[in-house]
Parts: structure tokens; C-alpha cells; sequence
């Protein structure tokens, strides 16, 4: 859609110089100039001066749009990397009032990404130079706050002096907070690749968008505003706290005053800011590994490779066995009093990692997509670390060995583990995560009988260390659970993006 005016070949933008290069005859020139030069400009769609011409890719396999100025073709989509022919139409899009263009070449990208990944299990394809040829340059809509503050117009009555000089000092003080206005974009993400320097931003041109794809605006201002004006308010009353050395109730009535006096106006504006986007695939799972394209700043939840993950475990064991084979015996019911304490630890990572998954999967975190949305769980609650406090009352139960013997370890192993099974449970059944329920069952079921084995008190080493094994089998099985939750959490479902609405029908300031 842009061409060169030397020789009509295509334009696009070229990081390293910031300019336009023409791929035929190789000339350059600035993106803004060339916006601004009507007898340039061949970006010609008929929609208005709030929108710009762009060619909409549709992803007939999940429903994704992927829109561009340029008329390339799209070999493969961006969210679930299916190879398929994408259905094209021209579209109208409403035109963001500022961006940031991309600032980090590919080649740059890759060698990053390489770099950060050390994980012992990560599978072998994200070490592959052709793999990473799939890293694509793209830009994802954000809402731009201007948040400010205002002195009011009247002060209430009796208005101390005080206040009235600190509301002064704060009257036109402002600040700038960004959200992602693509629903589907997660949070997560959004927040792990921020923060992007505001200061850097400039007018929009699409002209620096040649060569490269954006995600449709499909996020209401509003659905951020409230959010923005009770976050401001609260920064607002903290930053008026004078010194840690006056009273709290000094503190406390400032606080109270200023917000009599001052008001929070946020005023919207819509952005595009640069990512480099990676999508890997694994039957019905894809997994994301996204770059700020501005400071490089990396986000990727790697999937573990359960092969390279099973050689460690056979390695590790050997380990073991050699190490146990050349240290004095230790008694078998203390043998089984240690192993079901590590089975009781065992059940809270897979409970800690189940909620994981849940807030994943349901994305409770997500305000965009929640918006709207009744029953929201309380992700704070799913994710409370107030469980694992839980794990302290072994200690006293270590201490009172000496009177009840190994079988209280046994019995608070059982009784923590029925716990963690129930929240699992709970958890999972909204998620059909069947396997997990079984796993930690087999495990509880395990638990309860090497309790009984200790508790019967029987004198033969034998039953205490087939109790041990069995317990050590079910733990076995419920680590790999671990693993799978893991990879679950990792990567996503096969996105579904059919009924989506974007362009101008959505990313409007109500």
C-alpha cells in the first residue's frame, strides 16, 4: 500500500534507520513526511479522517483478525499458528492517536530470546534458528490515561490553611497509566512485558506500520476508569503524608481534608505500542513468548519437555540409591513417617498449582475479559499462600515423636492431605481436570494407608517399607500431575476468537 516514489516498488519500515526504505531501489525516507505528502500517500481508503485503510487477515481455524496496511500475504496465524490461507478484506480502522514504533530488529529479538532461555526443560524447538524465524513484529492497542489533579473550584467551610497550601502544591499534577484495550491479549502478559517509555511516544502514521501486523482495539476506555480513579485517589492521600515522625492521626485527617480539595480527571487516549510475538504449538496447546519491542523486556512461560524431564529423574535417582546404599540404615517407620511428609508437600504444590491453572484457564485476573462478567472468583482468595502455614504443624508433631511415635507424622500427613484434596477438587471440576482429581486421590488413599501401617505398629521391616513404596509410587504419579499442570498453565487452549467484534465497532471512549 505504500509506494516508493522513486520507482513504485513497496515501502516498509525499517527499525535500525527509523525511516522508510523502498525494497526495489533501496531509498529512504522519514514516515512522517511521507504521511504528510498527499501526492505520496496511497493509503487511499474512503473511511473518514478517524480511520485508515488497513487489510483485515481473518484466521478461518480460530476467528483471529490480524490487520496491516500492506496487502501481504499472511503465511500462518499469529495466535494458533495454523498454516492456513487467511481471508482477506479491506476494512476500515479507527486511527489511535499516538505509537511507538518498533525499536528492536528481529535479529536482535532473537538473540535476546535465546539468551533467556536456560530452562533444563524446555523443548528443543525454542533453540532453533528456524523456529524463531516465526517471531513476527506487531502492535497491540493500549488505552494511554492522563490522569490529573484538580484543585476544586470551593472549599468546604473552615478549611484549614494547611490543606489548602498541599492542594495548591498538587493542583496540575499528573501521571500517565496504560492498559491493553485488546480483550484477548492477556493481563498477564500486558503486565510482565511493561513498563513502556510514554515519553517516547509520537503522532500516529500508519506508515510505520508497513511491514508489520497490529491486533484489533476491542476494549472499552471504560471498562479501566474506575479502576484508574480509586488507584489515583489512594496514591494521591499516601503521597500527601508528611513524615513518618507525625501521628497517624495527623496523617489520617490530611488525608481525609485533600480529597475534599482536590478531584481526579482521567482523559483516555488510544495507542499502539510495538511487540515482537512468538506462538508455539503442541496439538491443541499454544504457548506465547512475547518481547517489548521498545525495551526488550521478555515474557515466556515454557512448556517442560517431559523426555529431557524423565532422564533427569532416572539420573537423580541413581544419585539417591547411591547415596542411601553408603549411609547408616535408618529405622523403616521413620522411613514412612518422612515419606508421607513429603507427600503432604507434594499435595500442596498441586494444590498451589491447580489454582494456577484455574485463574489461567478462567482468567480472573483479566479485567478486560471479565468485565461485565457475574460471579468472578476472588483470585486473591484461589491464590492464597495461607495454606501452605498449614505445613508449621509438622513441627510440633516431629517434637511429640518421642510420645506417639512415628504415627503422628503419618496421621497430620493424612489429615493435610484430605484437606488439599478437597480444595483440588473443588478446583478442578469447573476445569474437567479428571486425572488430577484421580492422582491426588491414589496419593490421599496412600497417605491413609501408611498411616494405618504405622499406627498397627507392625514389627516387620517389610510392611513399613512396602508401605513406603507404595506412598513413593503414588507421589511419582502425582509429581508427573505436577508436570501436567505446569505445561497446562504454560501454554493455552487453541484461542476461539469467531465472535469477536473489533475496528470501529469497538475501542470507543463510553
Amino acid at each position: 500500500m505504500f509506494k516508493c516514489p522513486n520507482c513504485t516498488g513497496s515501502l516498509i519500515f525499517d527499525i535500525k534507520t527509523q525511516k522508510m526504505r523502498c525494497l526495489s531501489c533501496g531509498s529512504v525516507m522519514d514516515p512522517e513526511e511521507y504521511h504528510n505528502s498527499e501526492s505520496l500517500r496511497l493509503n487511499n481508503a474512503d473511511t473518514g479522517t478517524d480511520a485508515y485503510g488497513v487489510m483485515v487477515s481473518l484466521c478461518p481455524n480460530c476467528g483471529a483478525e490480524i490487520i496491516s496496511p500492506d496487502t501481504s500475504v499472511t503465511g500462518f496465524c499469529s495466535y494458533c499458528r495454523a498454516e492456513v490461507v487467511m481471508q482477506k478484506r479491506m476494512d476500515g480502522e479507527k486511527r489511535p492517536q499516538y505509537i511507538i514504533p518498533l525499536q528492536i530488529t528481529k535479529e536482535e529479538c532473537k538473540r535476546q530470546f535465546m539468551k533467556s532461555m536456560h530452562a533444563p526443560f524446555i523443548p528443543k524447538d525454542f533453540k532453533d534458528d528456524r523456529f524463531l524465524e516465526g517471531f513476527r513484529g506487531f502492535y497491540i492497542p493500549y488505552w494511554l490515561y492522563d490522569v490529573r489533579c484538580r484543585k476544586t473550584e470551593s472549599a468546604p467551610e473552615h478549611t484549614e490553611k494547611y490543606l489548602l497550601r498541599i492542594a495548591d502544591k498538587l493542583d496540575g499534577r499528573t501521571s500517565t497509566v496504560l492498559y491493553d484495550a485488546a480483550m484477548h491479549f492477556d493481563d498477564r502478559i500486558a503486565n510482565e512485558i511493561a513498563p513502556f517509555r510514554t515519553e517516547e511516544v509520537r503522532p500516529f502514521a500508519e506508515e510505520y506500520l508497513a511491514g508489520f501486523y497490529a491486533d484489533r482495539a476491542d476494549v472499552k476506555a471504560g471498562v479501566y476508569k474506575q479502576d484508574i480513579e480509586t488507584k489515583a485517589a489512594e496514591e494521591l492521600k499516601n503521597s500527601v503524608t508528611t513524615s513518618l515522625l507525625d501521628s497517624n492521626e495527623y496523617n489520617q485527617r490530611i488525608r481525609s481534608g485533600i480529597s475534599e480539595l482536590i478531584r481526579i480527571d482521567v482523559e483516555p487516549y488510544t495507542a499502539l505500542f510495538p511487540v515482537w510475538f512468538l506462538t508455539w504449538r503442541r496439538k491443541d496447546r499454544v504457548a506465547y513468548a512475547v518481547m517489548n519491542g521498545q525495551t526488550g523486556k521478555i515474557t515466556f512461560n515454557a512448556p517442560v519437555d517431559t523426555k529431557k524431564m524423565m532422564l533427569w529423574i532416572i539420573i537423580l535417582a541413581c544419585i539417591l540409591f547411591f547415596v542411601f546404599e553408603n549411609i547408616p540404615p535408618v529405622l523403616p517407620k521413620y522411613v514412612l513417617a518422612i515419606v508421607s511428609n513429603i507427600c503432604s508437600v507434594i499435595l500442596f504444590l498441586v494444590r498451589r498449582e491447580t489454582a494456577k491453572l484455574y485463574v489461567s484457564s478462567f482468567r480472573t485476573e483479566d479485567k478486560a475479559y471479565t468485565a461485565g462478567k457475574t460471579n468472578v472468583p476472588d483470585t486473591g482468595k484461589i491464590l492464597s499462600s495461607k495454606a501452605f502455614r498449614l505445613l508449621l504443624v509438622f513441627i510440633p508433631a516431629w517434637l511429640l515423636i518421642p510420645i506417639y511415635g512415628p504415627s503422628i507424622i503419618c496421621a497430620v500427613s493424612a489429615i493435610l492431605s484430605l484437606f488439599m484434596f478437597i480444595s483440588i477438587t473443588e478446583l478442578s471440576i469447573p476445569m474437567h481436570q479428571v486425572s488430577v482429581i484421580i492422582g491426588t486421590l491414589l496419593l490421599l488413599i496412600s497417605e491413609a494407608a501408611a498411616y494405618y501401617i504405622s499406627y498397627m505398629d507392625y514389627v516387620e521391616s517389610i510392611y513399613s517399607f512396602s508401605g513406603s513404596g507404595i506412598v513413593l509410587a503414588a507421589a511419582l504419579v502425582t509429581c508427573f500431575l505436577i508436570v501436567h499442570q505446569c505445561n497446562l498453565i504454560s501454554t493455552k487452549p487453541i484461542p476461539n476468537y469467531t465472535n469477536r467484534k473489533g475496528g470501529n465497532n469497538s475501542a470507543k471512549n463510553d
